[in-house]
């Protein structure tokens, strides 16, 4: 096979197999060969096929250039030695750069030939005017008017061409025709055409182009319209349309013409750019007024606006200012249909005032000496008189001249005598009214009236300017209230009313109930605010507002809530307030002592120390104690919070002594809700660490917890879990508990859940929560959790989703993040292992890959494609949102596959590379001692490895969702005291809760999408406790959707350290890109 003579059908039987085929047209198709270079010296092609790997290609060719071997680095080929898709695509590379060297080849005794001929014609063109003859054209115009209406003109043209006398050119097509092809056509003996030897000239030339364009846009028409258009060139006829008639005509300017116009003669008709000469006569004929134009003729407007009009054998092109009177004039001699026309003693003033004076700037004007003596000519001076009127303003507008005032709204002279006629400035006057009616004003009662506060604001301050360059303007004292720009003056402060935050405003000479119109019209983004008074003020112009919105959008102030220039605020707003005051300058407000004692206050609450009970002072390490006395200030001044430590930094122990510092002082008991896994655990701690307190587990049956739930106050220490708090509910909010906390608080991240719903109904005097992942996958469940903590504190769903989700997740804005900061720095505390653990061993994390068996692969190669099918038609037909939980059970099986195909397909036994790769790190890991903890989502995945362990004799425990509390209990006991070697766990039932330092080595046998829940259950051994270094592996399946998920863990990871601390992350949902890019191979 000849590298240079490749078909496509010789590559697609080359390849053999039509899938790797066409896969491999698709990477050709897509751009993706690159780098191709011939190696002379090893008689080989190389190329590079980008895809999810570059890979390289080499193609073999023996002396004849024909292929003999192939090569390439990818898996497909590296495995079978069969022709890949990258190959496909390197060869149909070679078959179109062959095809371009064979078409360069084929087509080149054509070019050069098209080369020399092109020169050959060039060089005849471009002979010496000398050489060549010159030849003259002579156009015939003819202009008639349409026969069904007088008022339309129609035009054609007619031509004759020739050198020492002309010719008539008979057939215009044939003529234009064959003076481009240059083509000779013979005129009788003594004349034939020839455009390589003769030339037009001058106008000769100009013309012959603008016969050429109407030539080639007749073709052009001709070939869209096919039969149905009749052609512009008929014969010897060149029928012009309106703007083709200008245009001829603005070629012959300056020239003289044959041309037949209208009913006369056919005569020579000078073409001219000057004013038709126009001379008008108005004479007083009793009643009436006689108007007159020239003597016998009138000018004919030639094309409907444009410059041109026809009078006594001369064709004018008048200039600009002529044409734009002389079209209005020339209306009413047009319709009278003669050059005189009578105007009725009514119009007899409007006329004189508004027509005699465009007359006169169209021609001249002569008037009869009685009707000169009524006529007054002065110049325009006009004045505008401003003033309130009920909900807006008014303008009068008077225009004078000389002694006589004028009426804009009447439009007529009625303030003048009817004997006296004005010769007005209309257009100055025009432009002054149009000016009003533009700024939005209308006419109403003799005035123009503006009501629109928006537009009433642009006029006064924007538009008010430009009218006093138009006419002289007087205000009267009410307008001046709207146009006087107030000295604003805003000042407040922040104090303690009871137990609220008072915040008041002192506004200067503004009524302080205008507070809430001014911070409405602030948040609508409004340029200015009318005032009580009709005053108007303007928004940007005053820092002072620019900083009260930024204090009422921090604080969530509602204008509504404003009383007398007064509003209230919870008392937990001071500490945020106290941090906006810190953190950036507010001029506007200053703080009063009490709010400044409060603040004092509470910090030397947080910063007094309060004693550890004696029993645990020596049990707590620093940073617990350190924990205690934050839990301890923010309960003494009525406050929750969240304590969100790293897993494994004793949350639980911190909140015992909190709860033993308490006892005998507080009222009621303390309640902790913790999920069902952790309730025993929460008991075995309290006993452990605090024997004093009287502890009961409310669970079991519905008559068991009964006996407890009524006589709760009866113990120090209550718990309970979320599923039993919803069933129980109606009995908790019979009582008021001294704390009520939350364990593993993400368990209420949905606020609409039930346990959600039901814990919010439970009495407390302060509510923690406790959660080494606050956020997992979103900003709202820090919401959620803060909404059970401190109600509204982080106002509502929908404005927390405004102000912080939207900026923060996919605006990326670090000053809302620093905003949302600034609000919950007081109530969140967050320490981090390697911050404060300095005697913890280091944990170790590896990443390590297998391959999938043969069988393994053919299958979840077949799943991937049909997966692929499925997801596009689902996605086709009911759109990417309402496709979510097909797509998710499509990931699922891959997911399943990568792992052990037996976990999806029954009665499988071709292998799991991936449990290979177990087997070997267990038996390598278990001879030196370590002690492993297995992870999987898939319980049906744990049941296949629990098989294998117990065939070879590998003791393992196994948890799961459908372990009990108690046997989770024992199982941990167990493992921690040395038995069994591998602990076998569902990511979801033990990754989070348990204490099982007794392992130093952790496998998570498969990815999960979120890395927090990863490092959660990790956590189950990397804790207080742990004595050795911690090695913690991730399997991963090679070229496959495993390897994706990581790529994907990290893109979504972000670290949002403006809104709590390093460690945290948010994990957005999937993009309908992302899942094309985890069903690619």
């Amino acid at each position: 096979m000849n590298y240079l003579r490749l078909t496509e059908r010789e590559i697609s039987n080359f390849i053999g197999d039509p899938v790797i085929y066409n896969r491999g047209r698709i990477y050709f198709h897509s751009g993706l060969v690159e780098d191709v270079h011939f190696d002379e010296v090893r008689d080989c092609i190389t190329a590079r096929v980008n895809g999810n790997y570059d890979n390289r290609v080499k193609i073999f060719l023996d002396s004849n250039k024909n292929i003999y071997a192939q090569n390439c680095t990818c898996q497909y080929y590296q495995r079978h030695g069969k022709p890949c898709k990258h190959i496909a695509a390197v060869l149909l590379e070679l078959n179109k750069r062959a095809e371009n060297e064979q078409l360069k080849y084929k087509n080149s005794y054509k070019a050069v030939k098209a080369v020399f001929k092109r020169m050959e014609a060039e060089t005849g063109k471009s002979l010496s005017e000398s050489a060549r003859e010159q030849i003259r054209i002579y156009p015939t115009l003819y202009l008639f008017n349409h026969m069904s209406d007088s008022s339309e003109i129609r035009a054609y043209l007619e031509f004759k061409t020739g050198i020492t006398r002309p010719y008539v050119v008979k057939n215009v097509e044939e003529f234009i025709e064959a003076w481009i092809n240059r083509k000779k056509l013979r005129f009788g003996t003594q004349l034939v055409l020839d455009s390589q030897r003769q030339y037009y000239a001058g106008r000769d030339d100009e013309i012959m182009e603008f016969l050429k364009d109407i030539y080639f846009a007749d073709r052009e028409i001709s070939y869209i319209n096919g039969y149905g258009h009749s052609g512009f060139i008929k014969g010897r006829q060149v029928v012009l349309t309106p703007s083709r008639l200008e245009r001829f005509l603005d070629i012959m300017v300056g020239e003289s013409i044959e041309a037949f116009i209208f009913s006369g003669d056919m005569d020579t008709v000078q073409i001219v750019r000057e004013p038709v000469p126009v001379v008008f006569e108005i004479r007083q004929m009793d009643e009436w007024l006689s108007v007159k134009m020239n003597q016998n003729t009138v000018p004919v407007e030639i094309v409907p606006g444009s410059s041109f009009y026809y009078m006594n054998r001369k064709i004018y092109k008048v200039p600009d200012t002529q044409k734009k009177y002389l079209s209005i004039i020339s209306e009413g001699f047009r319709e009278a249909g003669t050059n005189e026309f009578i105007v009725p003693k009514e119009y007899h003033s409007r006329f004189v005032s508004e027509i005699v004076p465009i007359m006169k700037k169209t021609g001249d004007v002569l008037v009869t000496p009685a009707l000169k003596e009524k006529i007054v000519q002065e110049p325009l001076r006009a004045e505008v008189y401003l003033d309130q009127y009920r909900n807006g303003v008014s303008a009068g507008v008077v225009f004078h001249y000389g002694k006589y005032r004028v009426n804009s709204v009447s439009d007529s002279n009625s303030l003048v005598p009817g004997d006296i006629y004005i010769l007005r400035d209309v257009e100055k006057e025009r432009l002054i009214i149009n000016f009003l009616h533009e700024a939005g004003f209308c006419e109403d009662n003799g005035q123009y009236v503006l009501t629109d506060k928006e537009k009433i604001y642009l006029f006064v301050f924007e538009l008010l300017p430009r009218l006093q360059q138009m006419a002289e303007v007087y205000y009267s004292e009410d307008f001046k209230k709207v146009t006087v720009k107030r000295e604003l003056c805003i000042t407040g402060r922040v104090s303690l009313a009871g137990n609220m935050l008072e915040i008041s405003f002192d506004t200067g000479d503004i009524d302080p109930d205008e507070l809430k119109g001014i911070l409405q019209s602030l948040r609508r983004k409004k340029r200015f605010y009318r005032l009580k008074d009709g005053g108007i003020l303007p928004l940007s112009r005053y820092s002072e507002l620019d900083e009260l919105l930024h204090i009422a959008d921090q604080m969530d102030i509602n204008p509504k809530d404003f009383v007398n220039g007064k509003i209230y605020l919870p008392i937990y707003r001071a500490f945020y307030l106290e941090n906006l005051f810190n953190d950036t300058r507010i001029g506007i407000m200053e703080k009063t002592r009490d709010f400044d004692e409060f603040v004092r206050k509470v910090c030397e609450i947080r910063n007094r120390v309060y004693e550890i009970p004696k029993s645990l002072d020596g049990v707590l390490r620093d940073y617990q104690k350190a924990g205690f006395q934050w839990l301890k200030a923010l309960t003494e001044t009525g406050l929750g919070g969240i304590l969100a430590d790293d897993m494994g930094l004793g949350k639980t122990l911190q909140v015992l002594a909190l709860i033993l510092s308490e006892k005998g002082k507080s009222k009621g008991p303390a309640l902790v809700i913790a999920p069902t896994s952790l309730v025993y655990n929460w008991m075995f701690e309290a006993e452990k660490f605090t024997p004093e307190l009287k502890v009961a587990a409310i669970i079991g049956t519905q008559p068991q917890r009964k006996q407890f739930l009524d006589k709760m106050n009866e113990f120090d220490l209550v718990i309970t879990s979320y599923p039993l708090i919803r069933r129980d509910i109606e009995a908790y909010q019979k009582y008021s508990f001294s704390f009520c906390i939350i364990d593993e608080a993400q368990h209420v991240k949905n606020h609409y859940t039930q346990s959600a719903k039901a814990i919010r109904k439970i009495s407390a005097q302060t509510r923690f929560a406790l959660t080494g992942t606050p956020m997992e996958n979103s900003l709202m469940e820090l919401w959620s959790i803060f909404d059970f903590i401190m109600p509204g504190y982080l106002y509502t769903q929908q404005k927390f989703h405004e102000r912080f989700v939207k900026p923060i997740v996919y605006d990326g804005d670090k000053k809302a993040g620093e905003d949302l900061s600034r609000h919950i720095r007081p109530f969140i505390l967050r320490r981090m292992k390697k911050d404060v653990l300095e005697e913890l061993p280091d944990k170790i994390e590896t990443i390590v890959t297998c391959e999938m068996t043969r069988a393994q692969q053919d299958i979840y190669l077949a799943v991937l494609a049909q997966a692929r099918k499925e997801i596009e038609a689902t996605v086709d037909e009911m759109g990417f949102e309402k496709s979510h939980m097909q797509i998710l059970a499509a990931l699922t099986r891959l997911r399943q596959i990568c792992c052990h195909p037996a976990s999806y397909i029954e009665n499988y036994e071709g292998g799991s590379g991936k449990l290979d790769l177990l087997t070997e790190l267990l038996e390598e890991n278990l001879s030196l001692g370590h002690r492993v903890l297995l992870f999987s989502q898939f319980t049906s995945v744990l049941d296949i490895i629990e098989k294998e362990l117990i065939n070879r004799g590998i003791g393992c425990f196994y948890l799961s969702g459908k372990t009990s509390a108690e046997e989770r209990a024992s199982m941990v006991s167990k493992f921690n005291g040395g038995e069994g070697d591998v602990f076998l766990l569902s990511l979801k039932a033990g990754g989070t809760g348990l204490t099982l330092t007794g392992a130093d080595m952790v496998i998570h046998f498969d990815p999960w999408w979120n890395p927090a829940v990863e490092d959660q259950a990790t956590d189950r051994a990397y804790r207080i406790g742990q004595q050795k270094a911690v090695h913690v592996f991730k399997l991963i399946t090679r070229n496959t959707i495993e390897e994706k998920i990581l790529l994907l863990q990290k893109k979504k990871k972000e670290l949002i350290d403006m809104v709590i601390k390093p460690g945290e992350t948010l994990l957005n949902k999937l993009t309908m890109e992302e899942v094309r890019q985890l069903f690619e191979e």
